[in-house]
């Protein structure tokens, strides 16, 4: 994957004017990307944008609705903070309302405009049925924005099914795409309510959705470029397998952290290949920060509402041992 990543930054490099330029060969070479990626996400290639990652592609949403005081956005306590702050400053700018409410009380009202949750909780793992939000929230009148930065790759999408307005991705997380690879979905009822965050060259009231979004000014598309090579990769691995024993790792894994005094905190059958633990410690950071410094283990640890969370992740590199040098890690480290 890297090698094509790189492959793409030189072939940049040696002719960036011919490269870059819009009349010539880059609208065609991100066609390329986009097709693949909406065949994979099974949505049509004009509703796709590509973006350079969830959090940017949100960003776009948010910062485009015409909301007013009175009004109202319908979320959940657990959503990813950077997310958070956006919503703050969505509110403070437009004086509407944020509300957040626990996944049983999600109820769009009268004066819920959009509702932002996400597919996959970023720090439980939990993955949640936000299907049949989304269609609670189109009966209300409420635009449904769903935050799928854990999703691609973790689960087998299908976006049109899903029913979602809006919905953000990351390619570069389990997709194994390059960092800088992500993308926008948007039902064509909803593209229309979507401002570019950059207005440049592409920007006009007759370009279609995805084009609109195409043109931040000059920058390096190459990990957009690599995205049919992460896709292949996964196919060739067969990547439905890798991801059932992954899953089945992190699975086996629970009575070992359960035992070191860890706490999962998804059910099973709603995490894949990533689980949030509730673990016994006042000091998340520091527990963090041991775990590398005296074990070499990387895994992030950080408070919530919940507690201290600290969130394993097992991707196809990813093998018994490394679980077992957690658990065995954690149980030293808890114990002193």
């Amino acid at each position: 994957m890297f090698e094509e990543y790189q492959r793409w930054q030189r072939e940049l490099e040696r002719q960036p004017v011919e490269f870059l330029a819009l009349e010539r060969r880059l609208p065609a070479l991100l066609d390329v990307a986009r097709e693949r990626l909406a065949g994979h996400l099974r949505v049509p290639s004009d509703d796709l944008a590509l973006a350079t990652n969830a959090t940017s592609a949100v960003n776009a949403v948010a910062r485009s609705l015409a909301l007013e005081a009175g009004d109202e956005v319908l979320t959940t306590p657990d959503e990813y903070p950077g997310m958070k702050l956006l919503w703050e400053y969505v509110s403070r700018r437009t004086g509407a309302s944020v509300v957040e409410r626990e996944w049983g009380d999600l109820e769009p009202g009268l004066r819920t405009k959009a509702v932002f949750v996400s597919h996959v909780e970023w720090s439980t793992g939990r993955v949640n049925e936000v299907a049949s939000l989304c269609t609670r929230a189109r009966a209300a009148g409420a635009l449904s924005i769903i935050d799928g930065a854990h999703a691609p790759g973790q689960l087998e999408l299908d976006l049109v099914a899903l029913g979602a307005d809006v919905y953000a991705g990351n390619c570069h997380k389990w997709l194994c795409a390059p960092k800088g690879s992500g993308f926008l979905y948007a039902r064509p009822e909803a593209q229309r309510l979507i401002d570019p965050l950059v207005i440049s060259w592409d920007w006009g009231d007759a370009s279609p959705f995805h084009q609109r979004h195409r043109w931040q000014g000059t920058r390096d598309p190459s990990a957009l470029l690599a995205i049919p090579a992460a896709l292949d990769f996964q196919d060739v691995h067969d990547w439905p397998r890798v991801r059932e024993r992954c899953r089945g790792l992190l699975e086996n894994a629970c009575d070992k952290l359960s035992q070191a005094g860890l706490e999962p905190l998804a059910d099973p059958g709603r995490y894949v290949q990533m689980l949030g633990f509730r673990v016994p410690t006042d000091e998340p950071l520091e527990l963090k920060r041991r775990l590398y410094d005296e074990h070499r283990i990387e895994v992030p640890v950080f408070e919530t509402r919940h507690g201290a969370i600290l969130r394993v992740s097992v991707q196809g590199y990813n093998d018994e041992g490394d679980l077992d040098a957690l658990s065995a890690a954690l149980a030293r480290t808890l114990r002193r």
